[in-house]
């Protein structure tokens, strides 16, 4: 039998990584099984576990390890950072601002990358939760700091939408839409253009942001397209039955 105890740690910690690298998550879970044939779990395997449980879309497995990381290390910067974005996309929106607000005074700045990395999704949550104006708050601080960035400039016009501003959300959106790179934010630059003209009455610029925004796989223009052809589909068919 081959002796895991003389190999060191490193190695297979190594050969996870180079696995995962792959995409080949069940060699990376086998050979993390393999290491805890014979040690402890440890913060190094806990870390590892949770990326290889959130490859394989298991969001409540990946959570589950950086929790047991809090509980023996409170201060685990990787394990605060990670869970963040775990809680935010298992909609545990009071959890991803807490995990935040933690990771920030770990920090002690909110300006570095990762901080404003984790203070974007922070404005999501508050979104989330229907807190306007905590979240509109946190985007000015944000856009002080960059005032390019795209993501934050699409949410503050959201959010600008949702206070009946229309026209000043369009003026939000507009400008920024040559320079979006990233297909999925530019569908959703889109869906809060057509939202904005269709409030303001402009029908007709409507239809085109919402075909542009269901273009780029949008899911909430996708959404409101389907409605608005299933709506034009029953009116044609009591016209026609009249």
């Amino acid at each position: 039998m081959k002796d895991f105890m003389s190999i060191d740690p490193e190695d297979f910690f190594d050969r996870v990584t180079e696995a995962l690298s792959r995409e080949d998550f069940n060699v990376a879970e086998e050979v993390l099984a393999e290491y805890l044939e014979s040690h402890s779990e440890d913060t190094q395997s806990r870390l590892l576990k949770s990326l290889i449980k959130e490859a394989k879309g298991d969001l409540l497995g990946a959570i589950t390890p950086l929790e047991e990381i809090l509980i023996i290390d409170n201060l685990n910067d990787l394990a605060l950072y990670s869970l963040t974005n775990y809680y935010y996309m298992s909609l545990d929106c009071n959890k991803a601002i807490e995990c935040c607000d933690r990771f920030i005074a770990l920090e002690g700045t909110e300006d570095s990358e990762k901080a404003i990395d984790l203070r974007q999704i922070k404005v999501q949550s508050l979104y989330a939760q229907g807190k306007y104006s905590d979240a509109l708050e946190e985007i000015e601080d944000l856009l002080k700091l960059n005032r390019k960035d795209e993501k934050m400039i699409v949410y503050k016009a959201k959010i600008f939408n949702i206070n009946g501003s229309y026209d000043a959300a369009k003026n939000i959106v507009n400008p920024i839409i040559p320079v979006i790179a990233d297909e999925g934010l530019l569908g959703h630059a889109y869906y809060v253009l057509a939202t904005s003209y269709y409030r303001l009455g402009q029908t007709d610029k409507s239809d085109e942001f919402l075909n542009k925004s269901a273009e780029l796989n949008d899911e909430f223009g996708m959404r409101w397209l389907k409605l608005k052809l299933a709506a034009e589909w029953n009116q044609q068919i009591n016209q026609n039955n009249n």
